[in-house]
C-alpha cells in the first residue's frame, strides 16, 4: 500500500469481531507502527462480491489481466468514470487474505489497444514464465508468448513474442534483440545476475546493464514482483530496446 508492505495480523482482535482485518507493517520488528484496517468481502445486491475499503466500494475485475496471471485479484472503483483507481491484491477470490498477502493500490493506467500501433516507450516490461514453465513477456499489461518458428534462425539476434490473443484475431507482437531475461523500469533496464537463476520464480537478484560501466544499482524481485531497489543510477536513460509493432 503506497510501495511499503503489510502483512495480515493473525489472532483474534477486536477489528476481527467487527468483520475488518487488521495488516501491520512487515518492518514492523524495526520499530515501524504503521498499520491498516481492511474489510472483508460484500454482497452486492445482485450477488457479486464488492470490497470496501477506506470508505471506497470496488467491484471485482473478471477480464484477464496481467495480474491475473502473477494470481493476483483486480478490483475497481465503482467510481471509474470519475478518476478511476484500481485496487490489486493477492487474493483467491471467495476465501480470506492469507498471512503475508499484500494489497497496493494503483492509478489507473491506461492500457495498451490490441491490435494498433504504439510508440516504443515501454516502461512496464517483464519477463516470465508460464505454469508449464515457457518463457511468457508482460508488456504494458498484456501477455506475449515466445514464438517458435522454423524461419528464425538459431544465429538470429532478435526474438519475436506472440500476443496471446493470437487465435481471437491480435496481430501484435513484441521484438526483442536477443531474448535474454531483462527487466525495463522507467526507462532503465536490468539483466539477471548470473549467479541468482533462481527458476521463474522466487527471489531473482537483477543488476543494471551499466554495471560494467560502474553502475551499481540492482534491483531484486520475488515471483515477479519489485521488492528492493538498491542504488541510484549514474548515467542518463537508456533508449527502448523493445518494440511494439502490429
Amino acid at each position: 500500500m503506497r510501495g511499503h508492505r503489510y502483512n495480515k495480523q493473525s489472532g483474534p482482535t477486536d477489528n476481527a469481531m467487527s468483520g475488518r482485518t487488521r495488516w501491520r507493517c512487515a518492518r514492523r520488528y524495526y520499530g515501524c507502527k504503521a498499520a491498516a484496517l481492511l474489510s472483508t468481502l460484500i454482497e452486492s445486491r445482485k450477488g457479486y462480491s464488492a470490497l470496501i475499503y477506506q470508505g471506497y466500494r470496488y467491484n471485482k475485475e473478471s477480464r484477464a489481466t496481467a495480474s491475473t496471471m502473477y494470481g493476483r485479484t483486480r478490483w475497481r472503483c465503482v467510481r471509474r468514470n470519475n478518476g478511476e483507481s484500481v485496487l490489486q491484491g493477492v487474493q483467491v477470490y471467495g476465501q480470506p487474505l492469507e498471512d503475508q498477502d499484500t494489497l497496493e493500490m494503483y492509478p489507473q493506467e491506461p492500457r495498451l489497444p490490441h491490435g494498433r500501433a504504439a510508440e516504443s516507450t515501454a516502461t512496464s516490461l517483464l519477463f516470465t514464465t508460464s505454469k508449464q514453465g515457457r518463457p511468457v513477456l508482460i508488456y504494458q499489461g498484456n501477455r506475449f508468448n515466445k514464438e517458435y518458428s522454423a524461419k528464425v534462425k538459431p544465429t538470429n539476434a532478435r526474438t519475436r513474442w506472440r500476443c496471446v490473443r493470437k487465435n481471437r484475431g491480435c496481430r501484435a507482437f513484441v521484438t526483442s534483440r536477443k531474448g535474454k531475461p531483462m527487466v525495463q523500469i522507467g526507462g532503465h533496464r536490468y539483466y539477471r545476475h548470473s549467479s541468482r537463476r533462481v527458476g521463474g520464480g522466487g527471489p531473482q537478484l537483477w543488476v543494471c546493464v551499466k554495471w560494467s560501466a560502474g553502475c551499481r544499482c540492482s534491483i531484486k524481485t520475488f515471483d515477479g514482483d519489485v521488492i528492493v531497489v538498491n542504488g541510484s543510477h549514474t548515467h542518463d536513460l537508456l533508449k527502448p530496446r523493445y518494440q511494439y509493432e502490429c
